[in-house]
């Protein structure tokens, strides 16, 4: 029961979505500053078929199970991010300002500090030091703010401190129902692209 009932909201999610074959894949490049975002967009009906996601699959399904009277969850409980694994890989982010360059940080999980090893907990995501980065960052979160729809994603980040390979699960949450006011953000590191 608890299947189907995934399977029919995530067809509801992509059903949004123009349909297309192939994932969206936006790429960003400034070798002047040592920069290079390659994000794939993928379905989230998709999410089974990647490999080293089980964790956030498992995100997904506490999500959709935290739905009451089809309300957007209020919040995922720690207890459930700490038995799924996530608990050092995730974000919460504030999306209550007017607008995307007041959202903040709520929480900077220690697993996911890829960026020069900075914890960004209670700082705005204009805060970035890349601002190209941020600019991504904003316009994925504010698609899911907008849209109250998740979006799993695969991030490729390159710059001159690091590499990073990692999908990313982008979940709405609401204090009032229908109202995107929080976003829970879990990463899950991976070694490659997964069309590679």
């Amino acid at each position: 029961m608890e299947e189907s009932l995934s399977y029919s909201m995530t067809d509801l999610v992509d059903s949004a979505r123009p349909a297309r074959e192939d994932p969206r894949v936006d790429e960003i490049h400034r070798p002047a500053e040592g920069f290079k975002l390659a994000r794939t967009h993928y379905r989230l009906r998709d999410i089974h078929k990647f490999k080293g996601v089980e964790q956030l699959q498992k995100l997904l399904a506490a999500w959709y199970d935290s739905f009451h009277d089809d309300w957007l969850p209020r919040e995922i409980d720690p207890w459930t991010l700490k038995n799924i694994g996530l608990l050092g890989d995730v974000h919460i982010v504030d999306t209550r300002g007017p607008s995307s360059d007041s959202w903040w940080f709520r929480l900077y999980g220690t697993g996911s500090r890829f960026y020069g090893g900075r914890d960004f907990t209670r700082a705005r995501i204009a805060e970035f030091d890349i601002g190209i980065y941020a600019n991504a960052t904003r316009d994925d979160y504010s698609t899911v703010v907008h849209t109250g729809m998740p979006k799993f994603q695969f991030l490729h980040t390159m710059t001159q401190l690091s590499v990073s390979n990692r999908y990313r699960l982008i979940l709405p949450l609401s204090s009032e129902g229908d109202l995107v006011d929080k976003l829970l953000v879990a990463w899950s590191y991976t070694r490659a692209h997964p069309i590679d």
